[in-house]
């Protein structure tokens, strides 16, 4: 099966739907002098759509609070835990990526 036709569907479909999103991740590196930092950062950009959690599955998990949001997203913004989601002016923090891969295709997270 060609996975990367699904991608692109998704590709399309998020943008119709959702909104543009900036991800923002801290690599881990050795030290550099020049600049005194240890890490760098990744900047990626794709499409989301937000929803709330349905507090029903709250009740099953104590990790969900309330407040908490699921981001449905594209391929391109390579979600890591950590990662800083950037959504109209709002910064959501990547708690549990979970990317879909069929056949280790990343095709959303």
């Amino acid at each position: 099966m060609n996975y990367e036709e699904i991608r692109n569907i998704v590709d399309e479909l998020l943008p119709e739907f959702g909104v543009a999103c900036t991800a923002i991740t801290k690599i881990d590196g050795e030290y550099d002098p020049e600049t005194g930092m240890t890490s760098r950062e990744k900047h990626t950009k794709g499409q989301v759509v937000i929803t709330n959690i349905d507090m029903r599955f709250g009740s099953q998990n104590n990790l969900i609070e309330v407040g908490d949001q699921t981001l449905l997203a594209t391929a391109s913004l390579e979600l890591e835990v950590g990662t800083i989601c950037t959504v109209n002016d709002v910064k959501y923090q990547v708690i549990a990526p979970n990317p879909i891969k069929p056949a280790s295709t990343i095709v959303m997270y």
